[in-house]
């Protein structure tokens, strides 16, 4: 069992963002042990689903440990990657296939609604992974307005 040492600043931050601590653990071990994750330098980009969430979380390895840096999530249903554009190589890199990402589109689905946001994928396994800015703010302000249209 890998040390997994998450700072209280980055414990505030996934409480603000409704995030239990336990999940960053799951899914930091969920990456080590898939190897489904994004590499940039020394950072690490692992996600996945619990329950309802897709939980992402940044993490550094040092030294048999890990340093979590952030976390994000939202309660869409990731569907399939689409519109990959192989010429905008971007710098993190699949894990599992060793080949730098591209930009790309993912359907995702919320309340019965689909749509499409900007990702990173992998040209080789198809696998999407969102950046922290995306989720933030362009995937929960369309899950409220979703809610809003729904009430």
């Amino acid at each position: 069992m890998m040390e997994i040492n998450i700072s209280d600043e980055v414990k505030k931050l996934a409480e603000e963002r409704g995030i239990p601590v336990e999940q960053l653990r799951e899914v930091v071990q969920h990456g080590e042990e898939t190897r489904e994750k994004l590499i940039l330098d020394d950072q690490n980009l692992a996600k996945k689903k619990i329950g309802t969430t897709t939980v992402y979380v940044v993490y550094k390895r040092s030294d048999g440990a890990v340093d979590v840096v952030t976390a994000y999530s939202h309660r869409m249903d990731e569907k399939e990657v689409t519109d990959l554009v192989l010429d905008d190589v971007q710098p993190w890199r699949c894990e599992k296939c060793n080949k730098n990402t591209v930009r790309a589109s993912m359907n995702v689905s919320y309340l019965g609604i689909t749509r499409q946001a900007p990702v990173m994928a992998c040209p080789q396994c198809g696998t999407g992974f969102f950046e922290e800015h995306i989720v933030t703010k362009t995937l929960c302000t369309a899950m409220c307005l979703f809610e809003k249209k729904r009430a």
